[in-house]
């Protein structure tokens, strides 16, 4: 018969397909001076050699990472190593105790100093849509956007927002909105090195300005060409309109309405005060 001790030393299982390597393809696997021999086909295998996650704003170590069941990793008592924890994302060389497992546990292998990754979160940040009437400006504080994916409830102090369409001159466009760019997100808790930050750009809509035309009252000399005029206060910008004043047709000595025609800005919603050319 074999004393516990002997129960766990490889070298007295003579004629048995055993190691006490991971990793390997031998019906028993052993963990030399730790356990009796654990049947393979039972055991995960585990490689602690490489190992990465992803940054959760957490302390996090190689146990946590690889989601191992604590009561199926177990730890000599001679050992001295105390396994380190990480937070930040990075690239960190971890010595590891000298781990072995029990039967329905692991097969590890890789034990001593292993690779440890925390990769960047993704964090996708977008900025606000806003819309403006022509003529005016728009200034950005730095928290008109929106995130998805900020670890531990960690928060974002700022991010540098600019439009073309902020200043006063930028026009209605046709109606297609002005794109507002955002980047550079700082302060708050979070780090922007443990993000691979996406930027979204936002939609600024500039809205036509209401405008008054008003007709000048006009005559003329039965024959003469006609001389149509208007005032328009609310142009700005140095803005000018397109197109002409119309009337209504006639030659013949009367009166006729003076009509909006042809006058036309796409800044302008415009409201027409008609006259008479006599």
């Amino acid at each position: 018969f074999l004393t516990n001790s002997e129960m766990k030393t490889q070298s007295k299982f003579i004629n048995w397909d055993i190691n006490g390597q991971g990793n390997i393809d031998s019906v028993w696997r052993i963990y030399e001076g730790q356990t009796f021999p654990l049947l393979r086909n039972f055991l995960k295998k585990v490689d602690l050699s490489n190992v990465s996650t992803q940054y959760n704003g957490k302390d996090q170590s190689i146990i946590n990472a690889l989601m191992l069941d604590t009561n199926k990793l177990l730890v000599p008592i001679s050992n001295t190593v105390v396994l380190e924890t990480k937070k930040d994302a990075g690239n960190y060389q971890i010595a590891l105790p000298n781990y072995y497992s029990n039967q329905h546990g692991y097969d590890l292998f890789g034990n001593g100093i292993s690779n440890f990754i925390i990769n960047p979160a993704p964090l996708n940040i977008t900025a606000n849509d806003f819309s403006k009437l022509y003529g005016a400006t728009k200034t950005f504080n730095g928290s008109e956007f929106k995130d998805i994916g900020l670890q531990n409830n960690e928060t974002i102090g700022n991010v540098t927002l600019i439009s073309n369409g902020s200043i006063s001159t930028a026009t209605v466009n046709g109606g297609v909105g002005y794109d507002i760019i955002a980047s550079n997100a700082i302060g708050g808790t979070f780090n922007a090195n443990n993000y691979l930050i996406t930027y979204n750009k936002g939609t600024l809509t500039v809205t036509p300005q209401n405008l008054v035309i008003t007709a000048n009252a006009a005559s003329k000399i039965y024959g003469d060409v006609d001389s149509l005029t208007y005032n328009a206060p609310g142009l700005i910008n140095g803005d000018l309109l397109q197109g002409s004043l119309s009337r209504v047709a006639g030659e013949n000595v009367g009166n006729y309405a003076i009509q909006q025609g042809y006058l036309f800005n796409q800044n302008y919603i415009i409201r027409f005060m008609p006259n008479n050319l006599s």
